[in-house]
């Protein structure tokens, strides 16, 4: 690109569109027809002028100078003959060659000029706004040195010291804010709200950003982009974490009614979604109709039954949420009881997560567990509201769920979120042990 400043221009303004969503793909093709055809122009303009060059070096007379140029002269044309530009390398050659046909004094300070120029060049370039701040410096210096004139570069020296450490600071500044971004999304990951599940996939963006080492100017523009884009979705996420507090806190009436601001289903009430009143639908213990008669009450002459202790409620949120505790609500709730077969699922030896498959709302493969159980049965619901990916935690684990169609579901659980994605991310992606 940086031989056909045109077709930078033009790079830009193709990143511009795809930022707003404008770019077609017929666009994208032509052009990527556009740079090929461009590579294969300047390739071949570059070896024209290689070999004119080797042709004016070849008439000087040696010297250490002239021992220099024909290395160089090396490496541009290894470089051309595999394909690739030899941009920087032509230019330096330029001016070796004008250099030269001065005496042997004055080409000596000239080349020496060049040489730490060129240096100068090499290391703005890889700073983020150096090569701009350095611009028209650089243009003075380099005009000077090839009329042999005595130019300092302590003052450029010095102005790209200064851009390295403010490149340095704003890197710092964004590593800090991407461990802030993470820190907050791993906090609220548990729930399935549609922006933690954005969120998320930013999060996973700077994780990567936040491992690179020295960055481009491009790349720091993405990280900035990925950082902002992460930042804007912190509060709605945090409000929909404080939900889910208030949800888990409670359980009760008030709670289900506010539920589905937790999973962010697009303002949908509780009472449209699939399968009837609330979000469980007929998960939930089944409540007296006003059409049925109402059981015969006991008659004043009738002793009275002792009243029955109520049952402490269920410390489980699962079982809390679902209706799962002791007596006529667990019956009803309770899914399909899991196959023989089930504990034939499993993951590799020494892995640090346990695995399972559902089917509606019964776990048909996997270890017997109680709690998977009661996910299931939550899982049939997320189902009939068109989700297709969970992400939940308790006091002891975390779960992840994906569809897989059809009613079926992959489950997983472990204690925290890097053993769950490390050792059942790629099952739950791809349902491949």
């Amino acid at each position: 690109m940086r031989a056909r400043p045109e077709l930078e221009r033009q790079q830009d303004e193709y990143r511009v569109r795809q930022s707003t969503g404008r770019l077609s793909e017929t666009a994208v093709d032509a052009w990527r027809e556009t740079l090929e055809a461009a590579r294969q122009q300047t390739l071949q303009a570059q070896r024209e002028e290689l070999a004119e060059l080797a042709e004016q070096l070849g008439q000087q007379v040696d010297g250490q100078a002239l021992n220099d140029a024909r290395v160089a002269l090396d490496v541009a044309r290894m470089t051309l003959q595999g394909g690739g530009l030899a941009t920087e390398e032509l230019r330096e050659l330029r001016a070796v060659a004008q250099a030269l046909t001065h005496s042997p004094e004055l080409a000596e300070r000239i080349l020496e000029g060049q040489r730490e120029l060129a240096e100068l060049e090499r290391s703005a370039r890889d700073v983020p706004g150096a090569a701009a701040a350095l611009a028209v410096a650089l243009t003075g210096a380099r005009q000077a040195i090839e009329r042999g004139e005595a130019y300092d570069l302590a003052p450029l020296w010095a102005t790209l010291e200064r851009q390295m450490s403010q490149a340095a600071a704003q890197r710092q500044d964004f590593d800090a804010r991407a461990d802030f971004v993470i820190a907050e999304y791993d906090e609220v990951r548990g729930l399935a709200g549609e922006t933690i599940q954005r969120l998320g996939r930013l999060a996973d963006a700077l994780r990567a950003q936040r491992r690179l080492g020295p960055m481009s100017a491009d790349a720091r523009e993405r990280y900035a982009q990925t950082l902002d884009g992460a930042e804007a979705l912190l509060g709605e996420a945090r409000a929909e974490y404080e939900a889910a507090q208030k949800v888990t806190a409670t359980f009760g009436e008030d709670a289900l009614d506010n539920l589905l601001d937790v999973f962010d289903f697009g303002g949908e009430s509780l009472d449209d979604a699939p399968g009837g009143s609330g979000l469980f639908g007929g998960a939930l213990a089944p409540t007296s109709s006003v059409d049925e008669p109402l059981a015969p009450t006991s008659s004043v002459d009738e002793p009275l039954a002792p009243a029955k202790p109520a049952e402490p409620a269920s410390s489980d949120p699962f079982a809390a949420l679902l209706g799962l505790s002791t007596g006529a609500s667990a019956s009803a709730a309770q899914p399909a009881s899991v196959p023989d077969a089930a504990s034939s699922l499993s993951l590799p030896a020494g892995a640090r997560a346990d695995i399972w498959q559902v089917r509606g709302s019964a776990v048909v493969a996997g270890p017997e567990d109680g709690a998977a159980q009661g996910v299931a049965a939550l899982l049939a619901q997320a189902d009939a509201l068109g989700l297709y990916r969970l992400d939940m935690g308790d006091d002891a684990h975390v779960w992840s769920a994906r569809a897989a169609g059809e009613g079926e579901w992959r489950l997983a659980r472990a204690a925290d979120w890097d053993s769950l994605d490390d050792d059942a991310g790629p099952w739950l992606d791809t349902g491949e042990l």
